[in-house]
């Protein structure tokens, strides 16, 4: 509570915590556990005590949680590889619990802060899917927005989605980050491999974070600067520093033709 000065232990709930999500207040906290069984864990008073979410899917090796901004929506994932439907939600702040529908087993899953949108991914392990999947009407369809080849292109790992759900960070397992500005419409990726483990996006969609297992266990920060891109098209964006300019001739059907630029412009 003052910006990591201080630490103090939450209430034991056993070993192998792989998540933990948290509303803005701190009040709810939901933690996914994959060793002993598993478990999905929620705290209502700050971490002081903790419950076992009752009735989830048995199997354990629950490896995600995330929880809205406001706590009432969560959501948590077993690692099943090949067995969908093993991503449950509640909209409730954790009351009552639904098992999604899911193209596959969800490897990972997260949720924006105003909790409109949930993004989960599916690894090659299951030897058929490597996609992240977005869904905008809590989990009841999916729609895939990145699928990366089986073999050569990494493992999909880890995903991360800003508050409001347009910005997607997604990372593999020995292979390169990759970034959606729209709801994960049009992707690049940066041109660095590595481990990347770490995830995370911050509410505004402006920075981003990769943390590198290897090489010294680096973490890496990318800065998105608000006001210099223009308006996501169907096929991408122009991006450029302050005082880069474009020409631009409209040919009409909503297609614009660039005729002429200065500076350093980039068409994503």
């Amino acid at each position: 509570v003052d910006q990591g000065a201080n630490w103090a232990p939450m209430a034991a709930i056993g070993a192998g915590i792989e998540r933990i999500g948290m509303s803005d207040d701190g009040q709810r906290i939901l933690a996914a556990r994959d060793h002993a069984g598993g478990a999905v864990h929620l705290s209502t008073d700050g971490g002081a005590s903790f419950s076992t979410v009752p009735g989830l899917p048995a199997g354990g090796n629950w490896i995600s949680a995330a929880v809205s901004a406001d706590g009432q929506k969560m959501v948590a994932s077993q690692n099943g590889t090949v067995v969908a439907g093993r991503t449950v939600l509640s909209a409730g702040g954790g009351s009552t619990w639904t098992a999604l529908t899911t193209p596959m087993g969800m490897h990972e899953v997260a949720l924006s802060a105003d909790g409109t949108t949930l993004v989960g991914l599916t690894h090659r392990n299951n030897g058929s899917d490597n996609t992240v999947y977005v869904s905008k009407d809590d989990g009841a369809t999916w729609t895939a927005r990145l699928s990366l080849p089986l073999t050569g292109a990494g493992n999909l790992l880890r995903v991360a989605v800003s508050g409001d759900g347009k910005t997607l960070l997604a990372n593999t397992w020995t292979g390169q980050s990759w970034v959606s500005f729209n709801g994960g419409t049009n992707w690049g990726s940066n041109n660095r491999t590595g481990y990347w483990y770490g995830t995370a996006v911050s509410r505004d969609g402006s920075r981003l974070f990769v943390g590198d297992q290897d090489n010294a266990g680096r973490i890496y920060t990318a800065i998105r600067s608000t006001g210099r891109l223009s308006t996501a098209g169907t096929t991408g964006y122009l991006a450029g520093a302050q005082y880069t300019g474009a020409s631009l001739q409209y040919l009409g059907n909503d297609t614009w033709l660039l005729t002429g630029s200065t500076g350093t412009l980039h068409i994503r």
